[in-house]
């Protein structure tokens, strides 16, 4: 299976095994309690997040100075780490522009991971559906509601 594609498939089958629909909101805190991580945050304006582990200790530690949604995201993304037992991340700081051109393959498998963990198609149809949204025409609003709805920025 392609890389990405296995990055689709962790990230919902995590959800299916803990109990958390395909068409609903994800709690990544749970997820990351569940899972007997750590989770810190720090207050480091050059990181987005670190994964730590050390023998059968992990720890995911996330920039308390983003905004909520995105420090959710950066989360999933380090929980992506710690699926695909990617050892020890550092997550610098990185221009939206360049964040996904510029990942290694772990990068983008946790990356995917995160996107598919927060954001499964399913979820958010369903979230479109709920705010009585129609997809070919959606607008700004629509969007911003949905997204604080799954809570990711």
């Amino acid at each position: 299976m392609h890389e990405l594609g296995q990055a689709v498939r962790a990230a919902l089958e995590c959800r299916v095994k803990y109990g958390i629909s395909l068409d609903a909101a994800c709690d990544v805190y749970e997820l990351i309690s569940r899972h007997g991580l750590e989770l810190r945050f720090m207050n480091v304006t050059s990181l987005e997040g670190l994964y730590l582990v050390e023998g059968q200790n992990a720890q995911i530690n996330v920039c308390g100075l983003r905004p909520s949604g995105l420090q959710k995201f950066i989360a999933a993304h380090e929980l992506g780490h710690h699926i695909f037992n990617h050892g020890a991340m550092i997550d610098r700081e990185l221009d939206y522009k360049e964040r996904f051109r510029c990942f290694s393959k772990d990068e983008k498998l946790a990356e995917t991971f995160a996107r598919f963990l927060l954001m499964p198609l399913r979820a958010v149809h369903a979230g479109f559906k709920g705010i009585g949204s129609v997809l070919r025409n959606l607008t700004p609003t629509d969007v911003f509601r949905v997204s604080c709805w799954l809570q990711v920025p």
